[in-house]
């Protein structure tokens, strides 16, 4: 009786596995994702007398590529694990309480189980004084700014119970302490800030729930922060017109976490806001955009009627975009590359700025000017 049922089960299969094969046609199109898994797929390998003995890994590797319905069952996965379980198909994303996704990769910060070394911190302050000394000789003013991470913010919120801080400060209060106490380059951590804002103003988000970044009121909060080093002070909260709008930062890019999730798409109601804060300056937008930085690989250069003519090079990485339309008001002119950009000293020169800015998130790794 068991061989029967053996022979039935391998028939079964076999009839299954055919059916599969020749229905997928007729249903392909309606099926099948875009590059799913977002990475090349294996071609078909060609046997040969250098690759003969491997070559069975690679026909496999190509096989599973071409199977029936993977991707459709690969997002079926996906979507049962999010739904099904209130969790993710990703290692690189936690989902955490009411909806709120979070990057794994920024937990060690979390956690504050990741300082830097003595001599790591050092490094950094020779750096960023022989960077200060550099900008000085030119008469331009360096301020350095770090936008908190996602977590750092709404971590003890909506993370999971499971996840805890280990530690009694992170890597970058460390940082920022070190720099303050052993130079005089003036470095804006605004945590503690958007902290109490985020506890005061519950009714609002400083940042996305489906993306790592923070969104326009985020933005405006810390370039607040940043702008009263400069001695220009923007209205509080309870002082601005905010106006709900389901839009990303980058609207060609989507949210970050649900793409890496594999649920564009799926998930598209997030936090944002249009923000009046009683500024009425026309600014102009030039470079890789018309209305605002969209690009955040590349540069864009904003002027306004600003009465402040200082002219400013806004160095930013993807955080600084949030910031610039805020900047833009209250700037004539700001030349603002990504950090990704190559700078050199015939760049600082043609742009002779007044004010260099350097910007980069939490999480990212300081770049400083060589």
């Amino acid at each position: 009786m068991k061989k029967y049922m053996s022979y039935a089960w391998i028939y079964m299969f076999a009839v299954m596995f055919m059916t599969a094969f020749l229905t997928y046609p007729l249903f392909a199109k309606f099926m099948d994702y875009s590059n799913i898994e977002n990475r090349e797929k294996a071609d078909f390998p060609i046997l040969s007398s250098e690759n003969y003995i491997e070559y069975h890994h690679a026909f496999e590797d190509w096989f599973n590529d071409i199977l029936p319905y993977r991707d459709a069952l690969i997002q079926s996965n996906r979507e049962f694990v999010f739904y099904g379980f209130k969790e993710s198909a990703s290692e690189a994303v936690i989902v955490g309480k009411k909806g709120w996704l979070f990057y794994n990769e920024t937990m060690p910060d979390y956690k504050k189980i990741n300082l830097y070394t003595p001599e790591q911190l050092e490094t950094i302050r020779m750096k960023l004084e022989a960077n200060q000394k550099y900008f000085h000789k030119k008469g331009i003013d360096f301020i350095v700014f770090i936008a908190p991470n996602k977590a750092s913010i709404y971590g003890e919120s909506f993370l999971p119970d499971y996840i805890y801080r280990e530690g009694g400060m992170s890597r970058t209060e460390q940082l920022v302490d070190y720099i303050r106490q052993n130079t005089d380059v003036p470095i804006v951590f605004p945590e503690n800030e958007l902290l109490e804002i985020a506890g005061s103003y519950p009714e609002y988000s400083l940042y996305f729930h489906l993306d790592t970044h923070w969104n326009y009121l985020g933005g405006y909060c810390g370039t607040k922060m940043l702008l009263k080093e400069l001695d220009i002070e923007l209205p509080e909260i309870n002082e601005i017109v905010l106006e709900d709008v389901n839009s990303p930062l980058f609207v060609w890019n989507g949210y970050d976490l649900a793409n890496m999730m594999g649920m564009t798409g799926k998930l598209t109601a997030d936090v944002n806001y249009e923000i009046d804060y009683g500024s009425d300056r026309v600014v102009v937008w030039d470079g890789d955009t018309t209305t605002s930085i969209d690009d955040f690989n590349t540069f864009c250069q904003t002027t306004s009627d600003a009465e402040d003519k200082r002219k400013v090079m806004f160095i930013r990485d993807s955080f600084g975009s949030a910031m610039l339309p805020f900047m833009a008001s209250e700037f004539s002119n700001i030349y603002s590359p990504h950090s990704a950009t190559m700078l050199d000293s015939q760049t600082i020169d043609e742009v002779n700025p007044d004010i260099v800015i350097y910007e980069f998130v939490e999480r990212g790794d300081i770049v400083v000017f060589e």
